[in-house]
C-alpha cells in the first residue's frame, strides 16, 4: 500500500510539472506576461524545468523591450539546457535579438547563428533567420577631423570640396553658438552624417537626427540644419556644467532657436498653432506628448524670444533648469506672466 502511495505521488508530481510548463507557455502566447513570469519564478523556486523557466522570463523581457534584464536569464537558460533542446534554440534566437537592439551587433549575429546551427525547432530557426536577414551591414564611414568635431560620413559620391564645405560650415557654427553657451565638453563632438535616412532608421531604430549630449554624439542627415544637433550638446554642457533638469519643450526649442537657419521663427510658430487646441505656450511646455510639428516651431520661437528678453545670467539659469517653476523664480511671477502673455499674443495664441 505504501509503494502504491509513493507511485501515485510521483505521478501527480510529473503531471503537475507538465501542466505548469504547458500553462506557462500558454500564458506567454496569450501575452499575459506578468502571470507567465510569476509562474516561471515559481517553477524555479520548486526546481521544475528550470531552464525552460529562465528562458521564458528572458523572452518576456525581450518582448517588453527590457533587453538588459533579458540577457542574463537567456544566458542562464542556455547553460542549464544540457541537451541543447528547443529551450536553447529559442534562447539563442531571443538573445541575438536583444544584443542587436542594444547595439552589440556582432554578439547579436553570433547568437542568431547559434540558434540556426543548433536547429532545435523549425520555428526557432525561422525566427532567428528572419532577424538575421533584416540585419543590414554597417555603412563604411569616411572619417574627417575638424577642430571641434570628428565627422563620420556615410559612403557617398560627394566630392572632397563638398565635404570640406560641410565641415567648414559646422566648425564656424560651433564657434558662433558656443559664444553663447560657453560649453566645456568632456570630449570632442562626434557627428555621424547619414545620406540614407531609411538605412539609418533600420540600423538605429529611430528617425534622424538626434543627439546624446552626455556622450557628445550626434546622428544627423546631411541636409539637416547646421546648428541644431550641436546646440543640444553645447546647451547641455553650457557654462562648464551639466544641465540639471531637461524639458522637451526647452531642449528642442533652444536647438531650433540656434540652428543657424535664417528663417523667421515667429512666423513658423504662428502657422504651427493655427487651429490648434492650445491657448497658451505654457500648455505646450507642459505637454510631453505635443506633436513635433508644433513643438519645434513654437519652442524655437519661444527660446528666440526668451533669449532676447533675458540677461545672460537669466538665460543660463533657464537652460540649466528648464522647468516652468524655475522660470517663474528667474523672472518673478509678474514678469514671467507678462512675458507669457506677450509671447502668446506674438504668435496668435489666446
Amino acid at each position: 500500500m505504501k509503494t502504491l502511495s509513493i507511485v501515485f505521488m510521483l505521478l501527480c508530481f510529473v503531471r503537475s510539472f507538465c501542466q505548469t510548463a504547458a500553462e506557462a507557455s500558454t500564458l506567454y502566447q496569450q501575452h499575459k506576461y506578468s502571470e507567465a513570469i510569476e509562474m516561471a519564478r515559481s517553477m524555479i523556486e520548486n526546481e521544475k524545468d528550470v531552464a525552460f523557466a529562465y528562458s521564458l522570463i528572458g523572452r518576456v523581457y525581450v518582448d517588453q523591450r527590457s533587453y538588459d534584464s533579458a540577457v542574463p536569464y537567456l544566458q542562464t537558460a542556455i547553460k542549464l539546457d544540457i541537451g541543447q533542446t528547443y529551450v536553447a534554440g529559442w534562447s539563442y534566437a531571443y538573445l541575438g535579438e536583444a544584443h542587436l537592439i542594444m547595439g552589440e551587433r556582432q554578439k547579436g549575429i553570433d547568437e542568431l547563428n547559434m540558434a540556426i546551427r543548433l536547429n532545435a525547432t523549425d520555428n526557432s530557426v525561422a525566427y532567428a533567420q528572419q532577424i538575421l536577414d533584416a540585419t543590414l551591414p554597417e555603412p563604411h564611414w569616411l572619417i574627417m577631423e575638424g577642430k571641434y568635431i570628428t565627422y563620420y560620413f556615410q559612403d557617398s559620391t560627394l566630392g572632397p570640396d563638398v565635404l570640406k564645405s560641410f565641415i567648414k560650415d559646422h566648425e564656424e557654427a560651433y564657434e558662433k553658438v558656443n559664444k553663447i553657451f560657453q560649453a566645456v565638453l568632456p570630449r570632442k563632438m562626434i557627428f555621424y552624417v547619414w545620406y540614407d535616412a531609411g538605412l539609418a532608421k533600420r540600423i538605429l531604430h529611430r528617425d534622424l537626427g538626434f543627439t546624446d549630449p552626455e556622450t557628445c554624439i550626434s546622428n544627423t542627415l546631411v541636409t539637416q540644419t547646421v546648428g541644431h544637433e550641436m546646440t543640444h550638446t553645447l546647451a547641455y554642457w553650457g557654462w562648464g556644467r551639466k544641465t540639471d533638469s531637461i524639458t522637451r519643450f526647452i531642449s528642442e526649442g533652444v536647438a531650433v532657436a540656434f540652428d543657424q537657419n535664417p528663417n523667421i521663427k515667429y512666423i513658423q510658430a504662428q502657422k504651427a498653432v493655427e487651429n490648434s487646441k492650445y491657448h497658451s505656450v505654457l500648455e505646450i511646455w507642459k505637454d510631453t506628448n505635443v506633436k513635433a510639428e508644433i513643438l519645434y516651431p513654437v519652442g524655437g520661437a519661444f527660446l528666440t524670444f526668451i533669449y532676447a528678453e533675458s540677461t545672460p545670467r537669466q538665460f543660463e539659469r533657464l537652460i540649466k533648469d528648464q522647468t516652468i517653476e524655475n522660470a517663474q523664480k528667474i523672472f518673478g511671477s509678474e514678469g514671467f506672466d507678462r512675458m507669457i502673455d506677450e509671447f502668446n499674443a506674438w504668435i496668435g495664441l489666446q
